[in-house]
């Protein structure tokens, strides 16, 4: 209904009580799309993820050493899950650079820019 709508405020001009309100609903959508998306994978599924990839990012084959990220093929934010078949390692540098692309649009975007340097 029209009438019972709230004028649109920019963020800017929204009190600390609704800028409160906006933090925990964004919180509670994010806690519901993890607890749907399963549990966490098992230390020893990370380490059987480690040999198949031969312990290399899955996109730039950087090894390793230490550090990596899990990351999802299919973020949990459109929809992923924690299954296995949707998870694998990188080096942290392409996960903060894939963020919430999927895996097909992280790998389009890298071959445009590969394009452009070479």
């Amino acid at each position: 209904d029209p009438e019972k709508r709230k004028p649109y405020r920019p963020a800017y001009k929204l009190t600390d009580e609704e800028k409160r309100a906006n933090k925990r609903w964004a919180n509670l959508m994010q806690h519901q799309a993890r607890r749907a998306a399963g549990p966490k994978p098992h230390k020893f599924d990370i380490q059987s993820m480690m040999c198949r990839q031969d312990a290399r990012c899955g996109y730039c084959r950087v090894l390793l050493s230490g550090e990596f990220h899990i990351d999802h093929k299919q973020p949990v934010s459109k929809g992923g899950t924690n299954d296995l078949s949707n998870l694998h390692l990188t080096c942290p540098k392409c996960n903060m650079v894939k963020g919430a692309m999927t895996h097909e649009e992280f790998l389009v975007s890298k071959k445009r820019k590969v394009a452009v340097w070479t």
